[in-house]
């Protein structure tokens, strides 16, 4: 019976190591303490050069609608991009932004600086900049602040010149055949003075509004190729976390008794330093003072000397006459 019994328990327990060897695959061996595979990393590519505020290298300016002049096919757009930019490296931000900037073929405009006072450290500081950037190089630029300032707001303006730009190219072309017309007429032979003197007068209007047109039609293609970038740029000082001391013990029995002798003989000695001090300062007048006491005890012992010898005398006189009787 006993032999049975350990040969069921033996069975029982070679079915049970089975079905657990069963159930184990050595490929959870990797599975058991690695991470999942489907974590999305961020930022894996290499870290910019400049502040610390840096965003994902592989994020791009998407939502941004930014077609360069070659691109743009035959229209005429500008660009004006507006951006708050906050930065807790606020020098080399500011640095970075300058040589990105003229890298970019572009050039500042106007700058303004509110630096720190010296005597609030803690103080902020901030800058305004106006920029002309060569619209073949917005995007790029874009980009870059992007990936190397926390951009805080951003506002973009387009403004399409195309129909003002062909408008002044067909009022341009009405005017030089007008040009070409008077130059014409005044080389004719006959005219009387007063009709050269129209003709003179005409002309000048018509060179004149030539001029005007060509000057607009200039600045549309300046701001065609030249965007208008202003940036804000903030620095961010984040307050520094103190950590709070921890709760003191009360002091025992001995501590303040040890404490309370020690502070009775500070007293003690406070008080014989105090005391020799004064003795010092007042040893010339204690000295006078000591002098004066002397020759009072000299002068009184002297007259005290004087009376006893007068009363001596008297009473030795009395009784020599007290004899004689």
């Amino acid at each position: 019976m006993k032999r049975t019994f350990s040969i069921l328990i033996c069975v029982f327990f070679a079915i049970a190591l089975l079905t657990s060897c069963s159930s184990y695959s050595p490929s959870d061996v990797g599975s058991a303490g690695a991470p999942p595979t489907n974590i999305l990393t961020s930022g894996s590519g290499p870290m910019p050069s400049a502040p610390q505020d840096s965003n994902s290298s592989e994020e791009s300016v998407g939502p941004l609608p930014i077609l360069t002049p070659s691109q743009a096919g035959g229209r005429k757009l500008s660009y004006t991009v507006t951006m708050h930019l906050q930065t807790t490296s606020f020098i080399p931000g500011m640095r970075l932004l300058l040589d990105a900037v003229s890298d970019t073929g572009g050039f500042l405009e106007e700058a303004n600086l509110r630096g720190r006072d010296m005597r609030e450290t803690e103080t902020e500081r901030s800058a305004d900049f106006s920029f002309r950037v060569p619209s073949e190089q917005l995007t790029e630029l874009l980009v870059l602040i992007e990936n190397n300032y926390n951009l805080w707001s951003l506002r973009q303006t387009t403004i399409d010149s195309t129909e003002d730009y062909q408008r002044g190219d067909n009022r341009l072309d009405d005017l030089r055949k007008q040009e070409a017309r008077l130059l014409e007429d005044m080389r004719e032979l006959g005219i009387t003075a007063e009709d050269r003197l129209a003709l003179e007068q005409r002309l000048a209007q018509v060179q004149i509004a030539i001029s005007d047109l060509l000057a607009q039609q200039s600045s549309i293609e300046y701001n065609l190729n030249y965007s208008t970038v202003i940036v804000y740029l903030h620095e961010v000082i984040f307050p520094e976390i103190i950590e709070e001391a921890p709760e003191e013990a009360p002091p025992t029995f001995g501590e303040r008794f040890n404490e309370t002798v020690l502070s009775s003989v500070l007293l003690f000695v406070s008080f014989c330093q105090w005391l020799a001090i004064v003795i010092v300062a007042a040893a010339p007048v204690l000295l006078i003072l000591v002098l004066l006491a002397a020759i009072a005890l000299l002068v009184y012992r002297i007259v005290t000397k004087s009376i006893n010898k007068r009363k001596q005398d008297k009473a030795a006189s009395s009784t020599g006459e007290q004899k004689e009787d």
